[in-house]
């Protein structure tokens, strides 16, 4: 079976290899019967990520209190010197 691409990069019907083909690709997908179901994937897709990268922040938070109270502990745990 021959390839799809050829070794210039050209995909046959499509031209050559590139990023503005590929959002032409989608787009044309996008005007598809398939709507529905690519717009709430990408919608479930964004409130994944964000969900992770606030799951992973609110991580991070917990770890610099849990530091900041360990450095509490040891500095009380050290006897206070006063000069006169």
């Amino acid at each position: 079976m021959p390839s799809l691409i050829d070794k210039s990069g050209k995909i046959a019907y499509y031209g050559q290899v590139s990023w503005g083909n590929l959002v032409d690709w989608l787009a044309t997908i996008y005007d598809f019967r398939w709507r529905a179901l690519l717009t709430y994937s990408a919608w479930t897709a964004a409130g994944a990520t964000l969900l992770a990268w606030a799951f992973a922040a609110w991580q991070h938070t917990r770890g610099i209190d849990r530091a900041a109270a360990e450095h509490e502990a040891r500095r009380e745990d050290i006897p206070a010197t006063r000069s006169r």
